[in-house]
């Protein structure tokens, strides 16, 4: 398989994660640009991912927080190419809980930053509801894999998908079974509202056995410049 996408929407990096290696994989394989996200939410772990993505000029950023957002964050996150945030919900399948904490945490958010989500399946019904309806945009990267019955949860994505305010972002490496098989109907479903990512060190073409994944791939390239910034040009916005 060839190049499918443009950008690659999620590469995990960490402190050990060196700029020169990313750009080099960046042309090697063709593609115009990626979104690093922040795999600890260790503070020096942050520095040194932030300093990373700052040498990138085809690269976004994702990045973990402990605590509400500071002006001063925004304006130094933002201008080394920082565009969201990544929060894990998938320990507690208290709705509420992850509601509340999501709200502490995006208060003071630029209106053009993103809230990236790590939910499972089962937290879908509950969840969605709540965030559906609010101002900010999300990315949801669900883990696990669907219940028995995946009708109720489906039709749950589906819902959310089409109130506008979430993109789902599909990791190839990282999908399997039914997992794959539910998220390969919602995909085809909402391209409008796809994002791709390899989640390979070595930025390998995308792992979707779709019979249309060339088709979503020129949707989630749009739908990935909407969302992160990217434009033809590569350049990021300071």
């Amino acid at each position: 398989m060839g190049l499918v996408a443009r950008y690659d929407c999620h590469l995990e990096a960490d402190s050990w994660t060196h700029a020169s290696s990313v750009l080099n994989r960046l042309n090697d394989s063709g593609r115009s640009g990626a979104v690093l996200v922040q795999s600890s939410d260790d503070p020096s772990s942050q520095s040194c991912f932030v300093n990373t993505l700052a040498q990138l000029p085809k690269a976004f950023g994702v990045v973990r927080l402990r605590g509400a957002i500071t002006e001063r964050q925004v304006d130094e996150l933002g201008a080394a190419g920082v565009c969201g945030i990544r929060l894990d919900c998938s320990a507690s399948r208290d709705p509420w809980q992850h509601y509340d904490r999501i709200a502490w945490l995006t208060e003071g958010l630029p209106a053009t930053w993103h809230v990236e989500l790590s939910l499972t399946w089962a937290q879908l019904p509950a969840l969605a509801p709540l965030l559906a309806r609010e101002r900010q945009i999300f990315s949801l990267l669900l883990s696990g894999d669907p219940s028995p019955d995946t009708t109720a949860e489906e039709r749950t994505l589906r819902w959310w998908l089409d109130m506008g305010n979430v993109y789902l972002k599909l990791i190839g490496a990282r999908s399997t079974g039914p997992r794959l098989t539910a998220l390969a109907e919602v995909a085809s479903y909402s391209t409008d509202r796809i994002v791709l990512g390899a989640d390979g060190a070595d930025l390998v073409p995308f792992a979707w056995p779709l019979s249309d994944l060339h088709r979503i791939a020129v949707f989630a390239d749009n739908n990935a410049e909407r969302l992160y910034g990217f434009t033809p040009s590569r350049t990021k916005h300071h």
